[in-house]
């Protein structure tokens, strides 16, 4: 047999079958949807799907990490490539600004520079070199004038010359001839007699070697003064002759006579400057301070045999009649003895001369020292650290105490 839906459509065939499905199958009501769809429990398909999603969500967060960290990377290569061209450019720029804009001052220097070159050709040929000075007057005085401390060191060396005299005059002739005369008298009188005071008369000869020593030395350290004093004078009275000379051309300030004015009393503080060095180089300056910081060492010899043996009495007997009854304490050199006080008397005068003779001298050593003078410099320093780094400590610490090897070339030269 045939089927009954042959001949039919196809449209009418499907619909006959879709209602038949819809027959056979149960209502459902649209409430009862929700409560069937919340009462599935899930399946392993869901739980799968969970852990996969999540998955995927950390791969994309390490990935989006990734790709931070590598734009970070490139942005910090891009700057180390990049940053010190930039830089460069930037300083190029700002030396073609700066150039820019000092170039119409330049100019100006130039044409300044040619002006004062065609003046001076011009003043030299009309034998007015004197006035060029005044053209560059930095660069004349800079070659021409000694530096400020060597001027300072100038103007206190006559004072320091004239009382270095006024001490070496008073030891050599309040104590220095005075012991030589004594201890010379002393040895030609004890020159056979005994002492039973210890070392008396080897004191005498240390005390006769010692006064011939400071007596020479004295004596050519005067005669040394009063050289460079009459040199100073001479300078003095050059200038002062320039001086006479340029008094009624006071309305010419380009004079040559002005001009020697100005060099001699420049050459008279740097010939000061020198004489007073030579003075504290000369071997007889050396002796002298040598020489008596010997003999006030020996001022405690001198004492203990004075206050131990020659003023206490009964210690020592000096009379002739009692040599045969004193034994061992019998002094016939009776003119040492007598020399040795007075040596005590004129040392405990001349004490702070003597003194300050030996701090001059030690002074002049230390001072000359390379690592003493370091240390002093370092301190002054310091101590203009503290005053808004004036250098006024260092200035006077050059001028009075480190006049040395630069400052005396410069004064030799400029001499």
């Amino acid at each position: 047999g045939a089927s009954p839906l042959a001949g039919r459509p196809v449209a009418a065939v499907e619909a006959a079958a879709l209602a038949a499905r819809s027959a056979d199958a149960p209502a459902v009501s649209p409430r009862a949807l929700p409560q069937q769809a919340e009462e599935k429990p899930p399946g392993d398909g869901d739980v799968a799907r969970s852990s996969k999603h999540s998955a995927q969500q950390d791969i994309a967060r390490d990935a989006a990490r990734d790709l931070q960290d590598l734009a970070r990377t490139a942005a910090i290569g891009v700057a180390q490539r990049i940053g010190p061209k930039v830089a460069k450019g930037r300083a190029i720029r700002d030396v073609l600004v700066t150039r820019a804009e000092g170039f119409p001052t330049k100019v100006k220097g130039f044409l300044l520079g040619e002006l004062t070159g065609a003046i001076s050709d011009f003043l030299r040929a009309a034998e007015a070199e004197e006035a060029t000075a005044v053209l560059d007057f930095d660069r004349e005085v800079a070659a021409a004038f000694p530096t400020l401390s060597v001027v300072l060191a100038g103007l206190a060396s006559p004072a320091l010359l004239d009382l270095s005299a006024v001490a070496f005059a008073l030891q050599l002739f309040a104590a220095v001839l005075p012991m030589l005369v004594i201890c010379t008298w002393a040895l030609w009188k004890d020159r056979a007699s005994t002492c039973s005071i210890p070392t008396m008369l080897l004191w005498l000869r240390a005390n006769f070697a010692l006064a011939l020593l400071l007596a020479f030395a004295g004596t050519a350290a005067l005669i040394r003064i009063q050289q460079g004093r009459r040199a100073l004078a001479d300078r003095a009275e050059r200038a002062e002759h320039a001086r006479s000379r340029a008094g009624g051309l006071r309305g010419q300030p380009f004079s040559g006579d002005l001009r020697e004015v100005v060099s001699c009393q420049v050459a008279l503080l740097q010939e000061a400057v020198l004489i007073e060095d030579s003075v504290k180089e000369s071997l007889w300056f050396h002796a002298i301070g040598a020489g008596t910081a010997i003999w006030l060492t020996m001022g405690a010899w001198t004492n203990s045999l004075v206050l131990g043996w020659a003023l206490v009495p009964g210690t020592v007997a000096f009379r002739a009649s009692a040599a045969a009854v004193a034994e061992g304490q019998y002094c016939g050199a009776w003119a040492t003895v007598l020399t040795a006080r007075v040596s005590c008397y004129l040392g405990a005068i001349l004490l702070l001369v003597n003194v300050m003779i030996v701090a001059k001298w030690a002074c002049t050593l230390f001072f000359r020292s390379k690592w003493f003078a370091d240390a002093v410099v370092g301190a002054a320093r310091k101590a203009d650290e503290g005053r808004l780094g004036f250098p006024l400590s260092e200035f006077f610490v050059n001028a009075f105490l480190l006049r040395g090897s630069a400052d005396t070339l410069q004064a030799k030269l400029g001499v």
